[in-house]
C-alpha cells in the first residue's frame, strides 16, 4: 500500500506459537478446455495421534471457471470456500484480505471459522498501449485486466462483507511450466468499512488452465 494512514502495518499478522504436527491431502482435477473448470480439496488434520500443540482439523475447496465470450474476451470466476473445526492457531483460521483472496485490504483483514471469497475477472484482447501509440510503452506488449473481489469470514470478530475493485497489466513471460506472466494489479477497497488507501501487487501468475 503506497497511501494511507497505516502502510507499515498488518505486514506480519499475529500468529499462535506452538509445534503443528499435521498432516495434508490434496486432490486437484485441472480443466482441459476453455469452459471447462478446475478444482482442489485441501483437508488438513493436526493433533490427536499425530502430536503436537493444536488440534483442529481445516477443509479448504477451490473452483475456478474460464469463458470465452465475445469472440477473445476472457472471463474467470474463481471461488473459495474454507472451514475450520476443532482449536486451530490463530494462521490456521479461515480468511479473507490480500493477494489472492480480497485484494483491497490487508492480508487477512477478517478471520474466523469459516470463510467464502469470489473473484471475477476479465482480460481484455488488446494492447491498449499500442492502439494509442503511446511512447515506450506501445512495444512493451501488456494486456489489460478488469477485476472484482469480494470475501467474508463467519465466527470472528466481524461477519461483514468486504469488497474491493481494481485493473491490473500483464505481459506474457514465458512457458515456465504453462503460459506464465507478470502482472500489476492496482487494488481500490469499497464499502463503509474501506481503508484509505491504494495497494499495489506486482507477481507472477499462470492461466488457471
Amino acid at each position: 500500500a503506497l497511501f494511507g494512514n497505516h502502510i507499515l502495518l498488518g505486514l506480519n499478522p499475529p500468529v499462535d506459537e506452538g509445534l503443528d504436527h499435521a498432516f495434508t491431502a490434496t486432490l486437484v482435477r485441472k480443466g482441459k478446455c476453455a469452459g471447462v473448470g478446475g478444482f482442489a480439496l485441501i483437508h488438513r488434520v493436526a493433533g490427536g495421534a499425530l502430536g503436537g500443540d493444536f488440534n483442529y482439523a481445516r477443509t479448504e475447496a477451490r473452483w475456478s471457471f474460464r469463458r470465452y465470450v465475445l469472440g477473445d474476451h476472457e472471463m474467470m470466476l474463481g471461488l473459495n470456500v474454507e472451514q475450520v473445526s476443532g482449536k486451530p492457531p490463530l494462521q490456521q483460521l479461515a480468511d479473507v484480505g490480500g493477494m489472492g483472496t480480497v485484494r483491497g485490504f490487508t492480508r487477512r483483514s477478517r478471520v474466523g471459522m469459516r470463510s467464502l471469497r469470489v473473484g471475477l475477472q476479465h482480460q481484455l484482447p488488446y494492447d491498449l498501449f499500442r492502439l494509442g501509440k503511446i511512447p515506450i510503452l506501445r512495444d512493451a506488449r501488456l494486456q489489460p485486466v478488469i477485476w472484482a473481489d469480494a470475501g467474508r469470514a463467519w465466527e470472528g470478530v466481524t461477519n461483514s462483507w468486504i469488497y474491493s475493485t481494481g485493473f491490473g497489466l500483464q505481459r506474457y513471460a514465458g512457458p515456465f511450466g504453462g503460459e506464465t506472466y507478470v502482472r500489476l494489479d492496482v487494488a481500490l477497497p469499497l464499502g463503509p468499512d474501506r481503508p484509505d488507501e491504494v495497494r499495489f501487487y506486482v507477481y507472477f501468475t499462470r492461466r488457471l488452465f
